[in-house]
């Protein structure tokens, strides 16, 4: 809400997956509709930050001007400062650094105190100083930088060499999430996964099969959805996840997560019903009638969240939905059948 003159209005803005604000308009009339004259603005950015080509406003007379941009943080041209506010730091966008020193760096050995969003800002957001799990290219961990937060992330590194003293360094380290934190954290920590960076051309390779034994009609796409079904990528005999993994994966809508074999499957059935022209709430709603009507005889009994479809199956399912983007899937002789 922004106040204009004596009067208070609404100022709303459109982000992309990192929490960049990248439109601002207003309902000035508060019909709904949104006209070309109610655009206040558009940003583009630098990888760091920094605008592209500067703002980008579509009037000379906008007051106020819109101060959150990048990240959604405030942007901050007091006294030439040019910087972003990010809570106890300030980031300059210019440079892609902070301005002063993380107070967690001696925890961080692997990169710079005053690095942001470890280096990678276009896959990144800042990490807010969670807690890490660092794990070694066959699963084991090696430590946990743990800072006092309820959340986690985790950092796999894919490579190791080992010099002549016996000295062993990583490298080619991936940031994740937890997709199921509570059930897959803990069995992470005690080494009980593999981890399996999942590639664009496996995850195509995998969603052409399986739509590809789908059938023309809704009735087969709901058989091929059942446990053993060529949309159940886990269920199935021949399946093509490996069981005790931890499966990294980056969608458009839900970052980078490490998903389990499960969920994993659910991950993969999301795009394959989407590449069968299914909306997302269609495919949501019938994983939770599917639960409820065969949870017990598929599984043996229904999944944790009960009744209905779990919170981590779901998020799975829609962040694999939403893989290659939040508008378009990329091109397939089966998307939306006629």
């Amino acid at each position: 809400m922004i106040k204009k003159g004596s009067l208070f209005t609404y100022e709303y803005h459109i982000k992309d997956h990192l929490g960049n604000v990248r439109v601002t308009f207003e309902d000035l009339n508060n019909n709904g509709n949104i006209t070309s004259n109610e655009i206040k603005s558009r940003n583009d950015y630098y990888s760091f930050g920094m605008e592209w080509n500067n703002r980008w406003e579509l009037s000379d007379t906008i007051s106020p001007e819109n101060g959150y941009r990048y990240n959604g943080k405030e942007y901050v041209e007091e006294m030439g400062l040019n910087s972003l506010l990010y809570g106890a730091r300030n980031m300059m966008p210019d440079i892609g650094r902070f301005t002063t020193i993380d107070r967690y760096s001696a925890k961080y050995s692997f990169q710079s105190g005053y690095s942001y969003g470890a280096g990678n800002p276009i896959k990144y957001i800042d990490v807010n100083g969670d807690s890490i799990d660092v794990f070694a290219p066959n699963g084991n961990l090696l430590y946990t930088i743990n800072d006092g937060k309820k959340s986690n992330t985790g950092l796999y590194f894919q490579n190791s060499t080992q010099d002549k003293k016996g000295n062993i360094s990583y490298s080619n380290g991936i940031s994740f999430g937890y997709n199921d934190e509570k059930e897959d954290r803990a069995t992470a920590l005690n080494d009980g996964f593999k981890f399996n960076v999942v590639s664009d051309d496996r995850f195509k390779s995998i969603i052409d099969e399986g739509v590809g034994k789908a059938g023309s009609n809704m009735f087969s796409h709901y058989k091929a959805g059942r446990a053993g079904g060529s949309l159940d990528y886990f269920g199935k005999s021949n399946s093509p996840i490996e069981p005790y993994t931890l499966n990294i994966v980056a969608s458009a809508k839900g970052g980078t997560l490490a998903y389990n074999a499960n969920d994993f499957g659910n991950y993969l059935t999301g795009q394959s019903l989407r590449q069968l022209g299914y909306l997302s709430d269609q495919v949501t709603t019938a994983a939770h009638i599917n639960n409820i009507l065969n949870g017990s005889s598929d599984y043996g009994s229904r999944k944790a969240g009960g009744w209905l479809d779990s919170p981590a199956d779901q998020r799975a399912i829609l962040n694999g939905y939403f893989h290659y983007n939040l508008n378009e899937a990329y091109e397939s002789p089966r998307m939306f059948p006629k």
